[in-house]
C-alpha cells in the first residue's frame, strides 16, 4: 500500500516540473490538472491533508483556467470565420470613461491600445469617419510594424469604452499561440474589409 502511495507521489511531483518547463498555457493547465488530481490521491491515501486541501482548491482553478483559455481559442476563431466582432475580447479589456472632446489619440502617437466602443461616437476628422458602438479603434495601429497612429481620434459625444493594452495582447498570444494565428486572420479579414469599404 504504501509503495503505489509513493509512487503516486512522485509521479505527481515529476508532473509538477513538467508544467515549469512548458511555454503555452491549455498543455501546461491539462497537466496541472492531472498532477492535482496525483496529489489528491496521494495526500488522500498517505493521510498529507495539507497537501490534500491544496489541490482540491488548485484543481477547479485549473479547470476554470483551462476552461476560459478554450473559450478565447473557440471565440477569436468564431469572430475570424464570421462577423469579425471584437466583443469576445471584452472580458479581458478594462473600462474606462472620456468625455465629450477629449483626444483619445493625435497622429503619430504611440499605438499601444484597441478600443472597443460601448457607447457614444468617435470621430476621425481627417477621414470624415465616425465610430460608434460596437466599433473597435486602434486595431491596426497596435499591430503595425510601426506602432503609430494615422489619424487624429476625438471624442464626439461622451464616451465608453474597453481597452486592452499591445501587451496583454501579446501575453495571451505567449499563453497560447493559437491565439496570435486567428487574431491575425480576423485582423487581415478587417482590413479587406475595409479597403473595399473605401473603394
Amino acid at each position: 500500500m504504501e509503495t503505489w502511495i509513493t509512487i503516486i507521489g512522485y509521479i505527481a511531483s515529476i508532473l509538477v516540473g513538467i508544467t515549469f518547463m512548458m511555454k503555452t498555457m491549455i498543455p501546461l493547465r491539462k497537466v496541472a490538472i492531472i498532477s492535482n488530481v496525483a496529489f489528491i490521491t496521494y495526500g488522500f491515501f498517505g493521510h498529507l491533508y495539507p497537501v490534500l486541501i491544496l489541490h482540491l482548491f488548485l484543481l477547479p482553478l485549473n479547470i476554470y483556467r483551462l476552461r476560459q483559455m478554450q473559450k478565447l481559442i473557440q471565440d477569436v476563431k468564431e469572430a475570424s470565420e464570421g462577423d469579425y466582432s471584437f466583443e469576445w475580447l471584452v472580458r479581458y479589456m478594462s473600462k474606462a470613461k472620456f468625455k465629450k472632446g477629449d483626444v483619445l489619440f493625435d497622429k503619430g502617437d504611440k499605438a499601444d491600445k484597441i478600443y472597443y466602443i460601448s457607447s457614444g461616437t468617435i470621430k476621425l476628422p481627417k477621414l470624415n469617419e465616425t465610430i460608434k458602438r460596437g466599433d473597435v479603434l486602434g486595431e491596426m495601429g497596435v499591430f503595425s510594424p510601426y506602432k503609430k497612429r494615422t489619424q487624429k481620434a476625438i471624442c464626439d459625444t461622451d464616451v465608453e469604452a474597453y481597452i486592452i493594452r499591445d501587451d496583454q495582447i501579446m501575453q495571451l498570444y505567449h499563453q497560447n499561440p493559437e491565439f496570435g494565428f486567428y487574431m491575425v486572420q480576423l485582423l487581415s479579414k478587417r482590413y479587406i474589409e475595409n479597403i473595399q469599404k473605401s473603394k
